[in-house]
């Protein structure tokens, strides 16, 4: 999640500023508290493509990275002029993916004092998408399924809203630019080019309807640089927070630009011509993922995509209830995973019950933060679908599935730590010869350790799927962690189990543990 970037545990302020390091441009955006509320006090931007080079040549050029540094210097001093007390410095896929990121970040603290935030594309899109959730729920629009969209010049952000949850997550790292890229021998035959980005998009979109919400998705919401422009020439209708675009205006904008190449766009509405070439692109896009809806308008957020980052500066209280709201659909997104691996049932609620009653127990003389809580639920929801590709070593098979998937309110990281205590639950104990727990930080290690060492004596509890134990009730005594529980039946090997993962328990928590059966009449 966001609080994992650096700036969460700092005192809120009352003005604050972002400046955002993008393909296409850098702007800085200053904002202050009013009546419990965020308020625009100035916004800037300056044009710099650096989204082109870094994509065909691996790296931003000295030159380019001059002019970095002097307009991220001048924002800086913008930002001061209107009294900002915190200023917060972001980039994402064009720095990114540039092999002279990390030269380009110490330049930038050398030169300006500031540090540069360089977020992953699942930060980026939670960071997004919270932005358009709260002011989605604000305005008490999210009552029917919808789709969600970021469009960005790297990548593209699409999301399913189902049941009042965001129940699935797509990051595709091909956005506006790397698409023309693909599409732009066509560029002079717009009717071809046309018809190469809509091929290009279906080896993207083929799988959605996999995922789509099962009854009829009535709204189609969507975000990026371009809907700025696209809201006027399309003649939004603006409500205020949303503004909407209806289906015939969108479609009578794509028929006036389908026939025309960059040049001509760029003339007509006046338009740089690489603003054109995005503004193209995204319109494809939208046409394609509002032909999976039944939407007759597009709903665009009034917002700016970082305003969930000044809510966490500025109004701490209301960004927690949004991060809740998230975690919420962190743990719904995993269900339906689970389902899909044909995973879930009751011996994942068996295991959940269990392992969360133990954690609570322990948290009494153990710390545990509220998004470890959240690690340990996910991973036991997740822990078995790797059984779907292999039931031989699945814990393996499940540990990459959980890496390589993207779940909603999840960054990179998150997703590691919780592939790492599935990793863990059964074989395997966690080592520094894990390269993988190896690169984790002495808090993280100890983390991983702790949740999997919960997570291996639940699931010892229900080896054979069969929940033989019942009444569950964990006690701790000085020294020992008794866990009480009632069965009738066979539970041979739940014991033998159980008894195999104590002394991985007592290692990291460093007290015994200890299983007691009543057997009743």
């Amino acid at each position: 999640m966001i609080n994992e970037i650096g700036w969460y545990r700092m005192n809120s302020v009352k003005i604050g500023s972002i400046i955002y390091i993008g393909s296409t441009e850098i702007t800085a955006t200053i904002k202050q508290i009013k009546k419990n509320g965020l308020q625009l006090v100035e916004k800037a931007s300056h044009s710099i493509g650096i989204g082109k080079e870094a994509f065909e040549t691996g790296k931003i050029s000295s030159e380019k990275v001059d002019r970095i540094v002097e307009i991220v210097s001048n924002f800086k001093q913008l930002s001061l002029e209107y009294g900002a007390e915190r200023i917060v410095l972001f980039a994402s896929t064009a720095i990114r993916e540039s092999e002279n990121k990390y030269y380009i970040r110490d330049r930038l603290y050398q030169e300006t004092g500031i540090v540069l935030e360089i977020v992953s594309d699942s930060e980026l899109k939670n960071i997004i998408f919270m932005s358009n959730l709260k002011v989605l729920k604000d305005a008490d629009y999210l009552k029917n399924n919808a789709i969600i969209t970021f469009i960005g010049s790297g990548n593209l952000g699409i999301a399913f809203y189902e049941d009042m949850s965001i129940n699935f997550l797509q990051n595709i790292l091909i956005g506006t630019i790397k698409l023309y890229e693909i599409a732009k021998n066509a560029d002079k035959y717009s009717d071809k080019m046309n018809i190469m980005v809509k091929e290009q998009l279906y080896t993207y979109f083929n799988f959605l309807p996999t995922f789509l919400p099962k009854s009829n998705i009535k709204d189609f919401i969507v975000t990026g640089r371009t809907l700025d422009t696209l809201k006027v020439l399309c003649h939004a209708d603006d409500k205020g927070d949303i503004s909407f675009i209806s289906k015939p205006g969108l479609e009578d904008f794509y028929n006036e630009i389908v026939a025309l190449n960059a040049d001509s766009i760029a003339i007509k509405y006046d338009l740089n011509r690489e603003f054109a070439n995005e503004l193209v692109i995204a319109t494809i896009v939208i046409e394609n993922l509002l032909e999976m809806t039944e939407a007759e308008t597009i709903a665009v957020p009034n917002i700016f995509f970082f305003d969930i980052v000044f809510y966490e500066m500025m109004l701490p209280k209301l960004y927690e209830e949004i991060r809740t709201l998230f975690y919420g659909y962190a743990i719904e997104s995993s269900k339906k995973l689970a389902q899909m691996y044909k995973s879930y049932g009751k011996h994942i609620e068996f295991v959940e019950e269990v392992a969360s009653a133990i954690l609570k127990k322990l948290s009494k003389n153990n710390r545990f933060k509220e998004k470890e809580i959240i690690y340990l639920k996910i991973a036991v929801i997740l822990h078995n679908i790797g059984k779907y590709i292999n039931p031989d070593k699945h814990y393996l098979h499940s540990s990459y599935i959980i890496q390589k998937t993207d779940i909603i309110g999840l960054s990179e990281q998150d997703r590691m730590m919780i592939s790492l205590i599935v990793k863990y639950q059964s074989y395997l104990l966690p080592s520094e010869k894990d390269e993988e727990y190896a690169q984790l930080s002495p808090v993280e290690k100890i983390s991983v350790s702790k949740l999997s060492a919960v997570l291996r004596l639940a699931d010892a509890l229900d080896k054979n799927y069969s929940q033989k134990f019942k009444n569950i009730h964990i006690k701790q005594q000085k020294g020992l962690l008794v866990v009480e529980v009632e069965s009738k039946t066979n539970t041979y090997i739940e014991q033998i189990k159980f008894n195999e993962y104590c002394d991985f328990f007592k290692e990291v928590f460093g007290i015994e543990v200890k299983l007691v059966i009543k057997r009743g009449i």
